[in-house]
């Protein structure tokens, strides 16, 4: 059986182990896979195919070349992308960043440090 794929786009390499050992504790049925740009998660969901598209995106909204704003517009020109969940983390939000971020499909936002019980809730959304 296929692993779900989830994905954690964050340049804090830090911050991504953390998250994909939360996850891991909380599902062993996940491949998690760590892009530390927003370019180099979509050019890997690009080559890979709409067959391959994640269960689940954690985004860090505060990254260098394709931040988190812009990598929604990115994938929401697609169709195929139209039922992942994505959901927003940041040690801090912008003024109006989560008003523009809900008009791209953002499913949660969460503050970092992120807790295993967040993480583990992350499951009943998708």
């Amino acid at each position: 059986m296929p692993q779900d794929l989830i994905l954690i786009v964050e340049d804090s390499p830090v911050d991504a182990l953390i998250t994909k050992k939360m996850i891991q504790l909380t599902s062993d049925s996940c491949e998690v896979k760590i892009f530390d740009s927003g370019k180099e998660a979509k050019k890997f969901v690009e080559n890979e195919g709409p067959e391959h598209l994640p269960r689940l995106v954690l985004l860090d909204m505060n990254m260098p070349d394709l931040g988190g704003l812009d990598f929604l517009k990115e994938v929401n020109k697609s169709e195929s992308w139209s039922g992942v969940p994505i959901v927003a983390i940041s040690s801090h939000y912008l003024p109006g960043e989560k008003e523009s971020c809900k008009s791209y499909g953002i499913s949660k936002f969460l503050e970092k440090p992120l807790a295993q019980e967040e993480v583990k809730e992350l499951f009943a959304i998708v």
